[in-house]
């Protein structure tokens, strides 16, 4: 149940013989007396595969135009040939907007979710290009990219160790396309190399 349970319940082939099955071991399982311990785990099972309705999350409506946004960023921007096009889908969103902002910062930096590792550089082309026009949203992108590097760093959760390595790609990619100096880049290898220790700056 707990390795293919929901996959042959949400099969059509499989799904009533499965929901037969299920209601079957429930039945057996009250109509029996078990130890309390092999009952939680028969209880754990059974919800793993068919949780509560009343449990269940109703999905969240998101705005149009945070969809619109993932879509450019997390999709149109990694298999779009043409980068001259996305970027003037992003300088058309309307800046006014604070929303709008937040929305295409959030997922430009959402590496875990859809970043391909060999792709990254197409981010730091995308800021490239932007920062002619919103160079004050650049800055504040690079920012929180590197606060999020310390974040993690200070987390030390080894869950997240793709993720960092691809904050580090991408922050090296913003050096290639000269969006940040190597000040900045000596002083994230000092951290990377002894966290808590001294940093670029305060060594020099």
């Amino acid at each position: 149940l707990q390795s293919c349970g929901r996959y042959l319940l949400y099969t059509p082939e499989t799904a009533m013989r499965t929901d037969n099955l299920l209601e079957r071991m429930a039945r057996l399982k009250n109509a029996k007396s078990l130890p309390l311990r092999l009952e939680i785990m028969l209880e754990d099972a059974y919800y793993q595969v068919k949780p509560p309705e009343g449990k269940r999350k109703a999905a969240k409506e998101r705005d149009p135009l945070e969809l619109f946004i993932q879509h450019i960023t997390c999709e149109r921007l990694y298999k779009d040939e043409d980068e001259d096009k996305i970027l003037k889908f992003v300088r058309k969103l309307p800046w006014q907007n604070t929303q709008a902002t937040l929305w295409l910062k959030k997922y430009l930096l959402d590496l875990s979710q859809h970043a391909n590792y060999e792709n990254l550089y197409l981010i730091a082309s995308l800021l490239c290009g932007l920062a002619k026009y919103r160079d004050a949203f650049v800055i504040e992108v690079i920012d929180t990219l590197l606060e999020h590097i310390q974040t993690t760093i200070e987390r030390n959760d080894f869950r997240e160790m793709p993720l960092r390595v691809r904050q580090a790609k991408l922050l090296g990619e913003l050096y290639n396309y000269r969006l940040v100096d190597s000040g900045v880049i000596f002083d994230a290898l000092y951290q990377f190399i002894g966290f808590s220790g001294p940093t670029a700056y305060r060594c020099s």
